[in-house]
């Protein structure tokens, strides 16, 4: 056991008055699924990306053997649910879910944002200047309790991030709502449609939120599990580990906040001159 590992074990004894029998996990399989969110997970980044690297070593001196596996997200989120799979990552608090999941320490705090197209920009700044407008949005995704009960837009789900670009590049939705740099990530890196020159991110956010691991209340051993992997994580970023897999994957971690190392988008959204639509 390494000694940051040790002293945040010992921490966690004296704040919370128990035990965790890390060795009592030897040989047990802690299966995550996640869905293609890069830069956060993907099965073509480096180490399928920093949040599975994150959580495969703050697993290490668990005894617990860390299998992640891709869904798209509302499928993931159904299998946790079902205690399928034991937990989900990266993933929001929601109060529909703290039902079924347990929620770790969070990795990361980042922006629910609006994108829209430069051509029609939106002037938001509170959930009131969505009304009338056409919204894509993850399916299953849950962004905060006035956006999700909302009845003034309407929403168009989609099963992944790549779904939802293409939907507004093609002018199908007037805005798509997601984790900033997931959405940045894919309008960055569009070659058909150059979407780096032709959508912008509002400057307001909708939510600034958590990234958590989510581990399933029907899941053999959940309580162990998640105090395993709060105890892990705590030790990463104690050690200053978990800067480090960030700063790997162009991501700063500034005093929990997540901000990229990179230019956003070609142009910010307060240079824009259009009239906006309501």
């Amino acid at each position: 056991m390494n000694k940051w590992l040790l002293i945040v074990k010992c921490i966690f004894i004296v704040t919370y008055g128990v035990s965790i029998d890390l060795s009592a996990a030897d040989n047990h399989k802690f299966t995550i699924t996640g869905a293609e969110l890069a830069p956060h997970s993907g099965q073509t980044l480096a180490k399928m990306g920093w949040v599975p690297q994150v959580l495969d070593e703050a697993l290490i001196d668990s005894g617990y053997q860390l299998e992640y596996e891709f869904l798209p997200f509302n499928r993931a989120l159904i299998s946790v649910k079902k205690g399928v799979i034991d937990a989900m990552s990266p993933l929001y608090i929601s109060e529909s879910r703290k039902v079924f999941l347990h929620y770790s320490e969070p990795l990361g705090i980042s922006q629910t944002a609006l994108f829209f197209a430069k051509t029609k920009p939106i002037d938001y700044h509170n959930i009131s200047d969505l009304k009338g407008l056409s919204i894509a949005i993850m399916r299953g995704a849950s962004v905060n309790p006035e956006f999700d009960k909302s009845q003034d837009f309407t929403r168009v789900e989609a099963t992944s991030y790549g779904q939802l670009v293409r939907m507004l590049l093609l002018g199908r939705v007037d805005a798509v709502v997601g984790e900033e740099f997931v959405v940045r990530e894919i309008i960055n890196n569009d070659k058909e449609f150059n979407g780096k020159a032709k959508l912008a991110q509002a400057n307001v956010a909708l939510a600034t939120q958590g990234l958590y691991v989510g581990v399933s209340k029907a899941a053999p051993d959940a309580v162990n599990k998640m105090a395993a992997l709060n105890t892990g994580l705590a030790a990463l970023k104690v050690s200053g580990r978990f800067s480090q897999i960030l700063l790997q994957h162009g991501i700063i971690y500034n005093q929990g906040v997540l901000e990229s190392q990179h230019s956003a988008l070609a142009e910010p959204a307060a240079e824009l001159k259009s009239k906006p639509v309501r």
